[in-house]
């Protein structure tokens, strides 16, 4: 079984809306799964009491008043129900069997992840209804969502007590999923991508609820200590660079994810501690990918359809 771990938005207007949904999707996946809400924005109290979820009000911030990342996973970590744990943002919605997706993995500690679907302005979905992921399969079909690059990692699995001596990490913020990503390869923790088993649909939002918009999330003061404490200003990593697939249940090893060049810069970056000279290799990563050298396999909407949505 699996924890759901999340800190939400306030629970008003759209936002409000699609948090609702998402939660309902993490619920539907078994009748016994957890779920843990960290924060205490407007209505999150409430809906909480309403939907049966655990609800911890009190947990480290940064002086933003963001949640790290540190302190959830350290509370779930002691008082979680379940071994296997996900961080997720609460507006992502999941399809799909995550129990067969992960049910098969045997290492110790690991990660899994996979690029999100973006559904398009004006598409909702109603959770409520009995054929819901049939909806989201139809979404697909009719054209009305894409699938986000391998940077749109929305969702993280591991299990509990993972994450020892992760520097801090503000959520929601500029570079925090790649660190996690960054994190794993300093530590030898394996990556999984399960992008073709774990349909995660990502609930159009604005940025309207923050004073320094978009701009705020990706480029103000959270975001900068996320990439300097990190170390991931240059060449950050994302789903395109897991070492291990998830398909129709199955573990497959990747053993040169984006190539020969990225490999070695990999080496050099995280096995040397060489991270100034890896750069000269991300360079020729770049320039032969520019050429026509270097081409990664990219997945499409339609492999997910026909991967992850089997009856």
């Amino acid at each position: 079984m699996i924890t759901f771990l999340s800190s939400p938005k306030p629970f008003v207007g759209n936002a409000g809306r699609i948090q609702r949904n998402a939660i309902c999707s993490w619920k539907a996946v078994h009748p016994d799964v957890e779920v843990i809400i960290y924060g205490d924005g407007e209505g999150v109290a409430d809906v909480c009491s309403e939907m049966g979820l655990r609800h911890i009000p009190d947990i480290p911030c940064a002086p933003s008043g963001i949640p790290f990342f540190n302190g959830i996973v350290e509370h779930a970590a002691e008082h979680a129900k379940y071994d296997i744990q996900c961080y997720l943002n609460c507006d992502i919605i999941l399809a799909g069997n995550i129990f067969d997706a992960v049910k098969n993995i045997s290492f110790e500690k690991f990660l899994v992840t996979g690029q999100r679907i973006d559904l398009r302005e004006g598409t909702p979905v109603d959770i409520a209804g009995e054929n819901w992921q049939g909806e989201l399969l139809d979404i697909i079909k009719a054209d009305k969502a894409d699938l986000h690059p391998p940077s749109g990692m929305d969702y993280f699995i591991f299990p509990r007590g993972m994450w020892k001596n992760l520097l801090p990490l503000v959520i929601g913020r500029g570079g925090y999923d790649s660190a996690l990503v960054m994190y794993c390869f300093r530590n030898k923790i394996p990556f999984i991508n399960a992008t073709l088993s774990i349909p995660a649909f990502h609930q159009f939002h604005d940025y309207g609820h923050l004073k320094g918009g978009r701009k705020l999330v990706f480029d103000g003061e959270d975001a900068r200590n996320n990439c300097g404490l990190h170390r991931n200003n240059h060449s950050t990593l994302n789903s395109a660079d897991s070492t291990w697939l998830i398909i129709d249940g199955k573990l497959t090893e990747r053993p040169l994810p984006r190539g020969v060049l990225r490999k070695i810069e990999h080496y050099l970056r995280f096995d040397l501690k060489l991270e100034r000279i890896s750069i000269s290799f991300r360079l020729l990563w770049r320039i032969a990918g520019m050429v026509g050298l270097a081409r990664n396999k990219q997945f499409t909407l339609k492999d997910i359809a026909e991967s992850a949505f089997k009856s």
